[in-house]
């Protein structure tokens, strides 16, 4: 059952998150029917404002709406997560070039807070936290660029991602692997050496499809 919501957002705005954390969460799993009903329910709102919700779930191909018009979350298949991984490709090591040349002080501190608590969340075992510190850590380094357009592409993408690192099971025993693989590559954007920045990130990703049975181009 998920948790009634307040009016300090618009309702639809507020819907969206709860409904966008469960499926990310994995708590409403793919092929699973979102009932209008039973949502407006047990979130203690009337349908509009979630109907509102879903046509934006819907555009971040969260859900889908079947040919009963019932919306659906949306399965990961391995075609969108090939895909996934050819624009991380594109466009991640153009990001930590650029990070090696724009990274500020305060930047800098923000990426190793952000690594830390990785390595922390590891240690306790919470892999959870591990896969959200690893996404904020891309979004971080986008950030670094000082290119919005850059953070607002690798934030969307990162929803995806979070659904397929979730789902996925040999993520949490490579987590450790993760944490060397960001090591090196904050490491070459704080020297500001953009080809060692470059091959880390393009590594990183190689290592991170293997893990999830892709084989990436160098």
């Amino acid at each position: 059952m998920l948790p009634k919501i307040g009016n300090k957002k618009s309702l639809s705005e507020q819907a969206y998150f709860v409904i966008k954390n469960a499926i990310l969460q994995n708590k409403i799993r793919p092929k699973d029917v979102l009932s209008e009903e039973s949502l407006a329910a047990d979130l203690g709102i009337s349908r509009t404002p979630l109907r509102a919700a879903l046509k934006r779930l819907e555009f971040e191909h969260l859900v889908y709406i079947n040919s009963s018009r019932q919306a659906v979350v949306a399965e990961v298949n391995v075609e969108d997560v090939s895909k996934a991984y050819a624009l991380r490709m594109a466009m991640e090591p153009v990001i930590a070039r650029l990070a090696s040349r724009t990274l500020t002080k305060q930047s800098a501190k923000k990426l190793e807070d952000n690594f830390k608590k990785q390595a922390q969340a590891i240690e306790s075992g919470n892999l959870v936290d591990m896969v959200l510190l690893g996404l904020e850590f891309d979004h971080l380094l986008a950030e670094a660029t000082e290119n919005s357009f850059f953070t607002e592409a690798v934030d969307r993408l990162n929803t995806f991602m979070q659904r397929v690192l979730t789902l996925s099971k040999t993520h949490w025993h490579d987590a450790p692997l993760t944490l060397t693989e960001h090591r090196n590559m904050l490491d070459a954007i704080k020297e500001g050496n953009e080809d060692a920045a470059d091959h880390f990130s393009r590594l990183h990703l190689q290592k991170s499809a293997e893990r999830l049975g892709f084989k990436l181009d160098l």
